[in-house]
């Protein structure tokens, strides 16, 4: 039995270890009411002018860049933006990233505008007899 726990400890503590190495990439907050929103965003629209300051010049704006660097989580400035509705999302491609997803809207522009050049061409070859 004493066995078994140690192996279990074991096992318990190399999964910890590889939840803290994980970064942060989304967070989903729900809040009560739209006041709430608004006093968020409020509280994290600053600007990359602010940012700024905030890191070069503590000493003109002390109590401003304390404010703002609260606005920063693992060293990184937070984004926080209006969610879509959670009907409207495809989870499968929440780990998609932006090149991947350009490449994709790209190569579907791309198709679309060949069976759209291949229809008006077939529409006029055919007006043409």
């Amino acid at each position: 039995m004493e066995q078994k726990k140690g192996k279990y400890w074991k096992l318990s503590q190399k999964a910890a270890e590889q939840h803290t190495n994980l970064d942060v990439v989304y967070a989903f907050v729900t809040l009560k009411s739209m006041d709430d929103v608004r006093l968020l965003k409020a509280a994290y629209q600053y600007s990359t002018f602010d940012r700024l300051m905030a890191s070069c010049c503590c000493c003109c704006f002390s109590q401003r860049a304390r404010l703002i660097s609260k606005g920063k989580f693992q060293g990184r400035w937070l984004n926080v933006k209006t969610a879509i509705l959670p009907d409207n999302i495809i989870w499968q491609n929440m780990g998609v990233g932006k090149i991947n997803m350009w490449f994709r809207q790209t190569l579907q522009l791309v198709i679309g505008l060949v069976i759209l050049v291949g229809a008006m061409a077939l529409t006029l070859y055919l007006n043409a007899y």
